[in-house]
């Protein structure tokens, strides 16, 4: 009897072990179908051949920014012009077909980010240079941007120093200055004679 119950025993252990067993492989299983769904998901809205742009882009980055610190832009549009070209030749070679849209899909995550923000200001600039010129500036916005040009006359006079050691700065501080000279510049254009005159008159008057 001893025997038996001890015999007993030992197939329940074996089948409890052999339950944990299964159960392990079935978490395991579910565990990996759940990462493989996530990973297809991700790769259905974040192209796989992105992130081979994001190396290959990263590699020639390091390599021309090395050369060229103050293009960045214009070095990651090369960039991202090589891997077009090499992308589009690859899949017609496998597949005998130009894959021009979700080219254009993979290109916009670099993009977008990297030309979206200085578009909108260039688009938000000319809409300001358009308004003045359509609308004319009053006074107070006159006295303003001459105030801002000379601030921004001091900023590309404080930016030289760094004009070799920080290129894009330096340009930017030109940018700055510019669009404010043409802003009052387009402003100005079409007010007036006679009501600059009047203006340059108040003003020697408020000066004496």
């Amino acid at each position: 009897m001893e025997f038996i119950q001890s015999l007993e025993d030992k197939l329940l252990d074996f089948k409890n072990s052999i339950n944990e067993i299964l159960n392990f492989i079935r978490d395991t299983k579910s565990k990996w179908i759940t990462f493989l769904d996530f990973w297809e998901k991700f790769f259905e809205i974040i192209p796989w051949e992105l992130l081979i742009l994001l190396l290959f882009c990263g590699f020639l980055l390091i390599l021309l920014n090395s050369i060229s610190p103050g293009t960045v832009k214009w070095n990651l549009s090369l960039g991202i012009l090589l891997y077009s070209i090499l992308y589009l030749y690859i899949s017609h070679s496998i597949t005998g077909e130009y894959r021009l849209l979700r080219l254009l899909y993979i290109d916009s995550f670099l993009l977008v980010p990297a030309y979206g923000w200085s578009t909108t200001q260039f688009l938000y600039k000319r809409l300001q240079i358009y308004k003045h010129s359509k609308f004319g500036l009053p006074d107070h916005k006159i006295e303003e941007l001459i105030q801002s040009i000379h601030m921004r006359y001091g900023n590309l006079l404080s930016s030289k120093e760094k004009r070799k050691s920080d290129p894009p700065g330096f340009l930017q501080s030109i940018r700055d200055l510019k669009n404010e000279l043409e802003i009052l510049e387009t402003g100005l254009r079409d007010k007036p004679h006679s009501e600059l005159e009047t203006s340059d008159d108040t003003s020697n008057f408020k000066n004496s």
